[in-house]
C-alpha cells in the first residue's frame, strides 16, 4: 500500500509541476500593463492611441481623440476586448486616422502573439490589425 500511494503522490507532484507553473500565453500576461498603438517611423503625433488593461479585468484609455473604458478577458493567447468610448470630441484627421485603425483592431482582436517587447493584435482570420509596445512617457516627443 505505501508503494502505491508513493506512486499516486509523485504522479500528482508531476502533474501540478507541469501546469501549475506553465507559462501564460501573452493575452493572459496583459493583467496591470499599458500599451500604446506603434505608430509609422517619423509620424507626427501629439498622443499615440494608449490602452490600460487593468487587473480588475476593466480597461480604460484614449484612442488618438476619444478616451474609451470598458472590459477584457484573455485565455492564454485568445483576448477580447469590449469598449465604450466615453468622450465624443471632433478632432484633426491626424487624430481620428490612428483611432480608426486603433479602434478597429480593439474591435477584431481575438488572439495577441508576442513580437519583440511588442504584442500584434490578431483577427480571427489570422491577419495582423495593428502591433501595440509597451507605453512610454514622451513617446510623440
Amino acid at each position: 500500500m505505501t508503494l502505491r500511494r508513493s506512486i499516486f503522490a509523485a504522479a500528482i507532484a508531476a502533474m501540478i509541476s507541469t501546469t501549475a507553473f506553465a507559462a501564460p500565453g501573452a493575452a493572459a500576461s496583459l493583467a496591470g500593463t499599458s500599451w500604446m498603438m506603434e505608430l509609422p517611423k517619423g509620424s507626427s503625433c501629439e498622443v499615440p492611441p494608449e490602452i490600460q488593461f487593468r487587473k480588475d479585468g476593466s480597461i480604460a484609455g484614449n484612442a488618438g481623440c476619444n478616451d474609451f473604458k470598458g472590459s477584457w478577458k484573455a485565455d492564454g493567447d485568445s483576448l477580447s476586448v469590449n469598449y465604450q468610448p466615453t468622450t465624443d470630441r471632433r478632432c484633426a484627421k491626424a487624430f481620428l486616422e490612428p483611432e480608426a485603425a486603433f479602434t478597429t483592431a480593439l474591435k477584431g482582436v481575438k488572439t495577441v502573439k508576442k513580437d519583440g517587447k511588442g504584442l500584434l493584435l490578431i483577427n480571427a482570420e489570422g491577419k495582423t490589425l495593428l502591433r501595440i509596445v509597451p507605453s512610454v512617457a514622451g513617446a510623440c516627443d
